[in-house]
């Protein structure tokens, strides 16, 4: 009888065993689709996210990262040296205060905002937040963050500055070649163009005169 017991009690741990293998592979299986949906989503927003163990230096980007800063999915050496080797100085030094401002006052969110460099990537800029998560001791243990493209932003707000700056030149110009000159230099360079020129119309819209013409330079 005892025996009989022992082996009912081993048949249902086993059947408990088996019901809990199927429960951790549904769970795991629901897990990978959520990343699966997580992944689809930050990719379709060209958002990337990282997480960056402050205590050992070691970072974690996803490839959605990883193609923010210009480098193909995997070759990122998860390093905080990998990291700030691709901000801009000036941008990187900023940065550095103020997450150890945050550290200071024991914040748990920022944001940032910062220029892009390497020989392999086009000026770009980069704008996020992140989340600081500190010890009992008050520490700074960890950030986890998400970054995002806001080149052509930067560049619309750059391009309405510089035009309200050429419409101020242009209100105190006193002499038609001054207005020449700065519809030509000032202009083309707050629109990227390369080159400009500039033309008395009649009024019906008839070329008449060529008032000035100018390639730009590189800065």
């Amino acid at each position: 009888l005892e025996l009989e017991q022992q082996i009912e009690e081993a048949q249902s741990l086993n059947s408990a065993l088996e019901e809990s293998q199927q429960e951790m592979l549904a769970l795991n299986a629901e897990l990978r689709r959520t990343e699966e949906r997580l992944e689809i989503a930050q990719e379709s927003g060209g958002v990337g996210t990282f997480d960056w163990n402050i205590v050992t230096g070691e970072v974690a980007w996803t490839e959605q990262q990883e193609r923010l800063f210009g480098l193909l999915p995997g070759t990122f050496e998860k390093s905080i040296d990998g990291w700030s080797g691709r901000v801009h100085p000036e941008d990187l030094q900023k940065m550095r205060a103020d997450f150890e401002q945050c550290w200071r006052d024991r914040r748990t969110h920022t944001s940032f905002e910062f220029r892009v460099q390497g020989p392999d990537i086009s000026a770009r800029w980069l704008a996020g937040g992140g989340r600081f998560f500190y010890s009992t001791d008050g520490h700074p243990l960890r950030m986890l963050g998400v970054s995002l493209d806001v080149t052509e932003r930067k560049r619309a707000v750059e391009r309405v500055v510089g035009l309200q700056q050429v419409t101020a030149s242009l209100a105190n110009a006193v002499s038609p070649r001054r207005v020449a000159d700065i519809a030509l230099d000032q202009s083309a360079r707050v629109l990227g163009a390369a080159s400009g020129a500039l033309y008395e119309l009649s009024s019906d819209g008839q070329v008449l005169e060529l008032v000035g013409a100018r390639a730009m330079r590189d800065e």
